[in-house]
């Protein structure tokens, strides 16, 4: 969001405004408009633009999402909603933007009847709410146009994260009318937050000042309010002339009358403090909970001593941690706290029954836990921690695990309780991440391995945007460390290669992986001499049931194995951030990516031919390599090329890391030590830019990691049936050499 700047509202206005945003299907399948971005540092504000009958690219509608995403909000989303439309509709939704909702006000009536609440448009709604709140929308506002201003009040009423309504000419009585509902005062109170009321000369009575739905409103928030434009039609705001003088001030008018009221209530944080102690404990799934909902909070930590304090001082009157404060009343009990959490943040479902099977859940997980408080008081740590692997494999601990599993093993949407996310998912991630972590000593992150969808589950939720964020601020936590994604495996050969690049990567951007590194094992002259990979055909076997392409290099994160070293360059570059910022740029980085593959197919002809004078092997292929129309040769004009779009000579894509960075420097920094150990000249001593990179580069400091790691200073570049480069420091492997290389897997 760009901050109080003089905003020119008639840019966003004009005929030919083309907008800002992208259309994206989110989870949930919803189609919507997307403009924003969520920031890098403190709470997010979103907002959902509930368009009219003529859909989410009806008149300015596009043009005045942007102008909120500019003004007042991060993240805003216009949702498709009306599809089917009605004949073609406008970009295939709602009706056509000609349609005369006047002469042919029956035929709309009658089409819109195939739109009910329940079951339809609650669930599109919900999933845009929901993909917010997995962005970390701390504040939620929606804005409603005609009919969809009836939609942002049913809304409100059953997701207590919205915290205000911008309804321009609503249309709140169309329930009644189309559905049989309740009238638009029953509806109005049903709302607590504050609505804004911008109503048109031809829209009904009650929605002007001393009107009933203004009256009811102004009942439950003393901070709605109604201005009525007496001289304008219905519809004004997204579809009326400009042209027309009147109009044209009306509607900016309007414009500034919401923008000043979402600015206003986004703004205002809700006053909450959670007291606990330092650990996760019981409080962990309230405090993600409202991280997720986007709801900032005092987290008081506190330590023992501390608490006997506040105990002593008569603060309280529960002497009982966690405490939540909401303005200044206190809350305890661990599930009435996380409940009004998930109330505050719409995770905890309006539906009774839903909310039910969501208490079921959390009423499970305590009693599951119970079964470990009589290990607490054990003293000696071996008999304690042999305690808690019985009530691991206790037919009660097992009986509860296993409905949790099966539930999940059914569930079409990856949640516990129906579609969406609620505070069951958070407790039982809480739970797992806690007990799987080492919470309680003698438990460890094999509990999970008898359920594997307890165990994807647990990834699942740790990959959320928000709850990722949220651990990967914390440091020199080991209890918490168990609450981030599983690492992504990166499984290569004991040697650098193709999965150099790979980890250097990883390390580059701060993001944990476990290598997986599979050696080439000698064999005796019993059996044969050379080398077997049995060690790696075992493992492919398995994998060749996830992946059927499977080989290596390889990633594995949650789900999904990912192969071919492009791909994993691709995959890994996408969700590192290190994949070009625009699409010219991530063609650029596919471009150079096959370029380099290229590079090291030429590499490893070379290493594993097995020819009798290596270095004369060693030094035609420098010559080819370097040559004119050689592959080092086009990358010094890629480096040239990026210099003149103001590139520093860092990096290839000019002014930012990408994938195919990490790829050059680690097969050119092979071909340089190769050039050394054999006496040549450097190949990029006839390459300025290259040279330059090849420095630049390495001297980052987000590098220092990988190149003092072993995964650089030990790891052979080739493996050991190679001619070159088999053992550290471009060295060749002989039989019987020690191999402390092959010891490098875990984590990094």
């Amino acid at each position: 969001m760009t901050e109080s700047q003089p905003c020119d509202v008639q840019v966003f206005l004009s005929a030919t405004y083309v907008g800002h945003g992208n259309e994206e299907t989110i989870p949930g399948g919803v189609q919507c408009y997307v403009v924003g971005s969520t920031p890098r540092d403190g709470p997010c504000r979103g907002i959902i633009v509930l368009p009219d009958v003529r859909g989410f690219d009806g008149g300015r509608t596009r043009g005045i999402a942007d102008l909120l995403a500019r003004e007042t909000a991060h993240v805003v989303l216009v949702p498709k909603l009306l599809c089917p439309p009605l004949e073609r509709g406008t970009r295939g939704d709602g009706v056509p933007e000609e349609f005369d909702d006047v002469d042919r006000q029956d035929e709309l009536h009658a089409w819109l009847k195939h739109f009910p609440w329940q079951g339809c448009l609650d669930q599109r709604i919900n999933a845009v709410l929901t993909y917010l709140k997995t962005l970390g929308a701390s504040k939620i506002a929606v804005v409603g146009y005609g009919w969809g201003a009836l939609l942002a009040v049913l809304a409100a009423a059953t997701d207590r994260t919205i915290c205000c309504l911008g309804l321009s000419y609503p249309s709140l009585h169309l329930l009644e009318l189309l559905h049989g509902g309740p009238p638009p005062e029953i509806l109005a109170s049903r709302v607590s937050v504050p609505v804004l009321l911008l109503p048109a000369r031809d829209d009904p009575r009650v929605y002007w000042p001393g009107g009933t739905v203004v009256d009811t409103l102004l009942q439950r928030n003393l901070e709605s309010r109604s201005t009525p434009f007496p001289e304008v039609r219905h519809g004004f705001v997204v579809h009326g002339q400009l042209h027309n003088a009147t109009v044209q001030r009306d509607v900016r008018q309007a414009l500034d009358l919401t923008l000043s009221f979402l600015k206003d209530h986004l703004s205002k944080p809700p006053k909450l403090r959670l007291t606990y102690f330092s650990i996760p404990g019981r409080a962990e799934m309230t405090r993600l909970a409202l991280t997720v909902g986007g709801v900032p909070f005092d987290d008081r930590r506190v330590t023992r001593e501390q608490w006997a304090e506040i105990k002593l001082s008569g603060d309280i009157t529960i002497q009982q941690l966690p405490m939540l404060e909401v303005d200044g009343h206190k809350l305890c009990q661990s599930k009435a706290i996380v409940r009004y959490a998930g109330c505050l943040t719409g995770l905890y479902p309006a539906d009774a029954f839903l909310a039910a099977e969501v208490d079921m859940v959390l009423d499970m997980l305590f009693d599951r836990l119970q079964l470990f408080i009589p290990t607490v008081s054990i003293d000696n740590p071996d008999a304690a921690a042999s305690s808690r692997q019985t009530v691991l494999a206790s037919e009660e601990f097992q009986k509860m695990t296993g409905f949790l599993e099966d539930r999940l093993g059914h569930s079409a949407s990856g949640y516990l309780v129906g579609a969406r996310l609620t505070i069951a998912d958070i407790a039982l991630f809480a739970d797992h991440s806690a007990l799987s972590g080492g919470w309680l000593q003698g438990i460890d992150g094999n509990m999970l391995k008898p359920y594997p969808h307890l165990k994807r589950h647990r990834h699942f939720i740790a990959s959320l945007p928000a709850i990722k964020t949220y651990y990967s601020k914390v440091q020199g936590d080991s209890l918490r460390v168990k609450f981030k994604p599983d690492p992504i495996v990166i499984g290569y050969w004991s040697s650098q290669g193709l999965g150099a690049g790979l980890r250097m990567m990883a390390m580059y951007a701060g993001a944990p992986f476990r290598a997986e590194n599979f050696k080439l094992t000698e064999q005796s002259a019993q059996e044969g001499g050379g080398f077997t990979s049995r060690e790696w055909l075992t493992e492919k076997a398995s994998m060749k049931l996830r992946n059927p392409l499977t080989n290596l290099p390889f990633l594995v994160d949650g789900d999904l194995v990912i192969c071919q070293s492009n791909a994993c360059y691709g995959y890994l570059g996408r969700k590192l951030g290190l994949w070009g910022e625009t699409e010219l740029e991530q063609i650029q980085c596919e471009e150079l990516l096959g370029e380099l593959l290229d590079l090291k197919n030429a590499n490893s002809k070379f290493v594993y031919s097995q020819p009798s004078n290596v270095r004369k092997a060693a030094a035609e292929l420098l010559t080819k390599l370097t040559h004119k129309h050689g592959i080092l040769s086009k990358l010094e004009g890629a480096l040239e090329e990026a210099a003149d779009r103001g590139g520093t000579g860092v990096f290839f894509l000019g002014t930012h890391a990408s994938a195919p960075d990490f790829s050059a420097w680690t097969i050119i920094h092979q071909l340089q030590v190769m050039a050394r150990v054999f006496g040549l000249p450097s190949p990029t001593s006839t390459f300025p830019r290259l040279d330059s990179f090849m420095q630049l580069f390495a001297s980052l400091p987000e590098n220092a990691n990988y190149l003092d790691s072993p995964l650089h200073t030990l790891l052979p570049f080739n493996n050991k049936t190679a001619c070159f480069g088999s053992a550290p420091d471009g060295a060749t492997y002989h039989s019987g050499m020690p191999t402390p290389f092959d010891k490098l897997s875990g984590l990094y």
